[in-house]
Parts: structure tokens; sequence; C-alpha cells
């Protein structure tokens, strides 16, 4: 109706939706569609822009900018358009419609697709490992650009190949309709990929061919590779596979950067990030080159905290320049929805990836970290489900358990690691998820009996996700961590989460001091109550006072936190408590009311789930609201509280372990009823524990 009109969020709920209770996250999503849709119809013609913090305005090609806001009166919409407006407003209301007929049929935009699962490239001892790496990243996303389909290079596809599991059975566990298997090597000065495509329903093989190039053109075998691919099962070929912008041997290179960078290494990733500056001084134009380096950057930034803002800002620069290039790339919509700071953009970029890319393993766990707040809370549950079924058995999957658990009960959270345990494809993988299912139940001895099986044989992504889970559960029980002691800045943080809290030079000595110190979540969550508890509050005091003065600032740090809504209420509760005791209390007042906000926008949103619940008991008992911190308490036990604790140092925060927040609620008979048949568990749990070691 008034194309170049800012429309609130609100103004779209009531003008499309009639002012149904619809969330914010719906909008988004539609949006997002909408964007994809309009692009089909050419890049400019029509363009949704998103104003952080106000909402959405449509371009027209042609039409002037009136940027009002939409809470005004509707112009005379029976005024004149030009004739290009009227048809693009015709083509609009027929996307409106069939997004309509999509949203309220059916629930997730992926369901339509084809799913196609790849295996690992198998590779001669000719090849370079980083270049087959590399190789497989950039097939696969050539393959996903098609909207036809959601590709898959899943860990799970890789395990169950290595266990000799036939292409049918792969399919079938990963309910794909075509499994991809490649080949890549060296023969006579020439590089060879061969791959075939079984189509898992009919079990036949619908799609081999035996792909060679000179050496010095190799880059162009994963375009090729993915055209015919695509032809052969007949669907469309996007039009971004195209000819490159790079000669091949940039992009034999820029694949030595893709296999750099999957390697996870800081070392790596750093060498990556020199060849990719390189390639763009020589090709300016290549938008693979910018969202490559964008990801490293901003990975590296998150192990270098002392570089983290220049890495940040010089990464959302390379971000922003490959989708000057390519608005349809991936990895750089990834990138940007972790880099800006407003939570309603950054759910649009990370909406548009998974809706370009719905096979992308990283981009649903990305997207799950991003929901991860009151506005989109049930996007993330949804984010997690979507994850298992990509990929089971990869370690970032494991979190969807506790997600479950804590978001919609113990039952899902059940289901979800008997999925795990169909998929599995090694004794320790069913051993671990069976032992997630007996901590589910309260069974804490049987979840460490068999996670201790199974450690050993983990990977680093499935050992970080027990090791956590492990972690608090020891502290509940007041028993030694089995884990390896570590050093550094890693062994403090280690021993915050044990319950022990080094002196102070001890942080600064290894660089935990100052930012640093509220940039590293563990600590945030475990050190704060230690600190008090030690009668070391002047030192939690002037952590808090190096970088922040006063509520507001710590209000503005954390909206450029991914999750600003746990950060508040988690630091403001406890330093807020901290200035009561040494009399800084209109400080402290402060405090306690940014988390009040916190707290509210979860209640406002119905996302008073485990984590959400926790920060209003320990917000309540700071406050001195005794009944509303018991209600709190009262709900957890729902969630599995307290064996689903999956944030490190969460269990040193609560009434169970000597929170001095607490310690004036401790000898309450209602509390003490609701928590009598906890303690009992730990208590028989523990006995159970030693027996084990005994044996």
């Amino acid at each position: 109706q008034q194309p170049g009109t800012i429309f609130s969020r609100d103004d779209l709920i009531d003008k499309c939706w009639d002012g149904r209770a619809i969330g914010d996250s719906s909008v988004a999503r539609i949006i997002s569609i909408l964007r994809a849709r309009f692009r089909e119809m050419g890049e400019h013609t029509v363009q949704i822009e998103t104003h952080p913090k106000v909402g959405y305005r449509l371009l027209l090609e042609g039409e002037p900018d009136r940027g009002a806001t939409g809470r005004t009166e509707l112009a005379d919409t029976g005024k004149k358009n030009s004739r290009l407006a009227m048809g693009l407003l015709s083509a609009v209301l027929v996307a409106m419609l069939a997004l309509a007929a999509a949203f309220w049929l059916r629930p997730s935009p992926v369901q339509d697709q084809l799913v196609v699962t790849m295996l690992p490239i198998v590779a001669s001892d000719e090849i370079e490992p980083l270049v087959a790496r590399g190789f497989e990243t950039e097939l696969r996303n050539e393959l996903a650009r098609s909207e036809a389909l959601s590709v898959t290079l899943s860990n799970t596809a890789g395990q169950l190949a290595e266990q000799e599991t036939s292409l049918a059975e792969i399919g079938a566990t990963l309910d794909a309709d075509y499994v991809w298997r490649g080949e890549l090597r060296r023969t006579d000065g020439r590089v060879v990929y061969s791959a075939e495509v079984l189509d898992t329903r009919e079990g036949k093989i619908v799609w081999s061919d035996f792909l060679a190039s000179a050496d010095d053109q190799a880059g162009l075998l994963p375009l090729r590779a993915a055209r015919a691919m695509l032809n052969a099962i007949g669907r469309p070929v996007d039009a971004a596979i195209a000819e490159l912008a790079i000669t091949d041997e940039g992009y034999n290179l820029y694949l030595t950067a893709l296999g750099l960078i999957e390697t996870r290494d800081a070392r790596q990733m750093a060498a990556a990030i020199d060849v990719l500056k390189s390639l763009i001084r020589r090709h300016p134009n290549f938008s693979g080159s910018f969202s490559a380096i964008a990801k490293a950057q901003f990975l590296t930034s998150t192990v270098q905290p002392e570089d983290i803002e220049r890495a940040t800002a010089i990464a959302r620069e390379n971000a922003e320049r490959a989708l000057e290039l390519d608005p349809q790339s991936v990895e750089a919509l990834k990138v940007m929805a972790m880099l800006v700071s407003d939570s309603t953009e950054r759910f649009d970029y990370i909406s548009r990836a998974v809706t370009i890319d719905p096979g992308n393993a990283e981009a649903w766990l990305w997207y799950s970290h991003i929901s991860a707040h009151p506005d989109f809370a049930p996007e993330e549950l949804r984010a997690m489900e979507r994850l298992i079924s990509i990929d089971p058995l990869w370690g970032r999957s494991w979190q969807a358990s506790y997600v479950a658990a804590a978001e919609d009960g113990l039952d899902l959270a059940e289901s979800i690691d008997r999925d795990i345990i169909a998929a599995a494809s090694q004794p320790w993988q069913r051993q671990a998820a069976e032992g997630r299912i007996a901590n589910l139940r309260g069974d804490i001895s049987e979840f460490y009996r068999l996670t201790l099986l199974a450690m050993p044989s983990m990977e680093m992504d499935h050992r970080q996700v027990a090791g956590m889970q492990m972690a608090n559960l020891m502290l509940l029980l007041g028993m030694e961590n089995p884990q390896p002691r570590q050093t550094g800045a890693a062994g403090v943080v280690q021993e915050v989460l044990e319950g022990r809290l080094p002196p102070i030079e001890e942080f600064t000595a290894n660089g935990l001091d100052g930012g640093n110190f509220w940039l590293a979540t563990p600590l945030v969550i475990g050190a704060p109550g230690q600190f008090i508890r030690e009668g070391r509050e002047e030192e939690l005091l002037s952590l808090y006072d190096s970088v922040f003065s006063s509520p507001a600032d710590l209000e503005a740090y954390a909206e450029n936190i991914l999750r600003p809504h746990h950060f508040i209420p988690q630091t403001a509760t406890y330093v807020g408590f901290a200035m009561r005791k040494v009399g800084r209390e209109r400080e402290a007042t402060a405090l306690f009311d940014l988390a009040e906000k916190s707290v509210a926008r979860w209640r406002a949103n119905s996302a008073m789930t485990m984590t959400p619940s926790l920060f209003e008991a320990n917000l309540a008992a700071a406050r001195g609201q005794r009944e509303r911190a018991i209600d709190a308490v009262a709900r957890l036990p729902r969630y599995g509280y307290p064996y689903v604790l999956q944030s490190p140092g969460v269990a040193l925060t609560g009434p169970l372990l000597g929170d001095p927040i607490w310690e004036p609620l401790q000898d309450d008979p209602r509390l003490l009823q609701i928590l009598a048949p906890i303690r009992s568990v730990l208590i028989r749990e523990k006995r159970e524990i030693e027996e084990i070691m005994v044996r």
C-alpha cells in the first residue's frame, strides 16, 4: 500500500495478521522468505530494508523514499501509480498469498525440498588433504545454492561410512533422498573427481560421472560436478552457479584456505587469512574470498579476546563486501548474524542463511545460539531438532537434548537421545546417549559410569559437551572432577568451575581481567558468587568498575553479546548484591532493576523455562523477595533441575551449593521441602559413584 514507508513489527502484525498474537520470529521468517522471492524477480526490482529497532520498508525500483513511520493514516490508495509499480505490487500480492498458504499449511520452509547427504571426499595420497577438505566444502556450498535441495556434509555420514555402512543404510538413517559419494585423485598431471549419487528410496545409482581437469584448472571441478548432478536429477541449476571472478590458480588457493578454516585451529585459520588477503588483492570481485576471510576473522576473534573488537570490525566489513558481491552468500550471512548488535537483525540474517541453505548444520547451530533470546525462544528448540535430523553424531548436535529438557520437557529430550542411539556407528556414541538419558532421570551414577566409558573415544566436540555436564554434576555431588588438570587461562576457568576461586593476581596474570573477564562466559556465571562468599566483593566490583561506569553501560555492552538476556540478569544480580553488601545501595537497586527488565522480557514472551526461572529465583533471593524466589525454584524440577545444567558454572548458582545470595532463605520450611527429594537423590548417587570408583 505504501512502498518506501517504514512499518514497525507491530504495524505488520496489525495489518497482515489482524493483530493476532504473532511472535517476532514469525515476522522475521516471513520477511526472509519474501526477500528470497523478490530476488527471483530481479536484484534491484523489489527490496526490503531492515531499520534496526524501527522496522522494515519495501522499496520499489523508481519509487520515491518516503521514510515516514507506518503508524499514520494510510494515504489514498486510489492514486495512480506507474505501470511498473502496479505490476510489482501485483507480484507482491501473489507472493504474499503464496507465503500465507505456506505459513499456515507448512510450519517449515524446508519440508518440500529433497535432502542430499554427502560423504566426505576420499582423497588419494597425491591430493593435499586441506585441498580435499576445501573441495568438499565448496562442492556442498554450490549444491546448496539450489532452492530445491537441502544438502548436508555431515559428520554422521562420514562415521557411518567408516563403519562400512552401505549408502542405502546411510540414507535411511539420515532420512535422505540421495547419498553422494566422491573420490579425488591426481593421475598423469590431471586431477580427477569421480562421483556417484544413490537414490535411497529406489535403491539405485541415478548419477555417476568422471570429471577430469588439468592440474592448474581443477578449481572448476566443484562447479562442474554440482551442475552435472543437478541436471541429472532434474533439479534447477541456480543462476548463482556461474563462472568465477578468479583464476584457476587462485581458486585452488581458495580451496586450500577453506580447508584451513575447517580445522578450527587458530594457527591454521591465521594462515588461511594470509592466503585470502593475497587473493582479495588479486581478485577483488570474488565474493568467496571475502566471506571466507570474514568467517576466519570472526572465529579467530573468539579465541583471542584481546583482539576481538578489531577482528570483529574487520570481519563485518569483509562480510558486508561479500554480500554486496553475492547477496546469497550463506557464510557471509552467518558471520553478519553473529556480529551485528541488534537482536532482530541477527535473527534476520541467520533466518536468511538457513532459508537459502537448510542443510547447513553450522548455520542451524548458530541459529540456536541467536534464538536463545526471549523474543525468539521457541526457535532455539526448532533449530536443535533440525540439527539432530541433519547430523545426529556431530558433537555440537548433542546439546539438543539439554536444550529440549530445559525448553520443552524431559520426554522430548529422551526422544532426541534415542534418535542418536539409533544413528550411532560406534559403541561410545550409544554409551554417551544412554548416559544422558540416565541423567535425565536423576541417575547420575549411571551417567558417570557410561560417560567415563565413552570419553576416551570421544572427539573434541563431544568431549566438551560431556565434560561441561560432568563438571557441573561432580560439583553438585561435592566430588573431584575426573577430567585432567589444565594450565593457563583454561586452568583458571577450570578452578572456578570446580568451586575454587584463584587469587585475583592469577586472573590478571592469565589475561582474565578487565573486559576479558566479562567475555568469558564460565567466569561470568561461576565466579561472582564465589567472590561474595569469600568476602572478596571489592575484587568483583573492581572488575566491574574497570569496564562499566553505570547500569546503562552494562546494558549497552550486553547488546553486543550473543545472549544479552542471559548476561544481564546474571551479572546485574550478583554485582548488585555485592554492591549492597559494601553500601553502594543506589547502584545496587539500579542493577536489580536492570535485571528485572530482562526477566520481565522472558516472562512477557512465555519463555520462563529453566534458565530464566533460575535467573528470576536468584534475583528475587538477592532482593529479599522470599515467596517469589521459592515459587521460581519450585518450577525448576519440571525441567530436570539440577541434573541437566549444561552451561558451565550454573551449578554454582541457586539454593543448592551455598550460594551467598540464598543464605537468608536456607532454613525456609517450604524451600527445604522442595529441595529435600533432590538432596536425597544427590546423597544416594554420590554413594553409588564412590562404589563405582572402588570397583
